[in-house]
């Protein structure tokens, strides 16, 4: 999807910004790919990203010091755009995919710091985590680009979470005395102590609950 958009949609003299899941290396990896397919320089902007490919640098996963720019901290990313006189020839991975109010690409969605125009690339290679507020910050974050009048491509992502019958292995592989969906909707909660069920753990062994819930067991 990401080669489809960003090879296949005029980008020539426009910016182009992405925004991904920071822990995401594969994917960091085909952006870089692509940036140099489009002759385009990298640049990561935002602390997780920076701590992620930090890591991923020692774990000998990944390095880009030699072929990449890195805007580390938020109170130096003015800065940056102040002495970067041409951002055509770049492509910005930034953090904020949930639309996290202090997060860079709010930030630069709310701000003059980037130079935006009109038709300019903004990539979401990512889902929405289903909780209410992602929803709520996402809609915000996406109606401050459209003022930008930018393009906007959402949902780039294909989900690396397990299915059904994966949960089902991991289930089979631990043993656990006790079933405690999370991360994710009511629906998906329900689908896997439906599961827990079927495998049969009885209904006082499913446990859901609710952030800063408290059980003993």
């Amino acid at each position: 999807m990401l080669r489809d958009v960003l090879l296949g949609t005029t980008s020539q003299g426009k910016n182009i910004i992405v925004t991904t899941f920071s822990s995401h290396i594969a994917r960091i990896n085909t952006l870089v790919d692509l940036s140099k397919t489009l002759k385009r320089k990298p640049v990561f902007i935002g602390r997780s990203l920076a701590k992620y490919l930090d890591a991923a640098k020692v774990a000998g996963i990944a390095d880009y010091s030699n072929n990449a720019e890195f805007v580390r901290f938020g109170s130096t990313i003015e800065k940056y755009f102040n002495k970067t006189k041409d951002t055509k020839d770049k492509m910005f991975i930034v953090t904020g995919h949930q639309g996290e109010p202090k997060a860079v690409l709010s930030r630069l969605a709310k701000s003059k710091m980037f130079p935006f125009e009109q038709e300019d690339l903004v990539l979401f290679s990512c889902k929405i985590i289903p909780v209410e507020e992602n929803y709520h910050n996402r809609a915000i974050l996406e109606e401050d680009l459209k003022r930008k009048k930018v393009r906007i491509f959402s949902d780039l992502h294909v989900s690396g979470h397990a299915c059904r019958e994966d949960h089902r292995e991991l289930i089979n592989l631990l043993t656990p005395e006790n079933i405690i969906p999370t991360h994710g909707d009511v629906k998906m909660l329900e689908a896997q102590k439906e599961l827990a069920g079927e495998m049969g753990y009885a209904p006082e062994k499913i446990h859901i609950l609710k952030n800063f819930s408290k059980i003993y067991i």
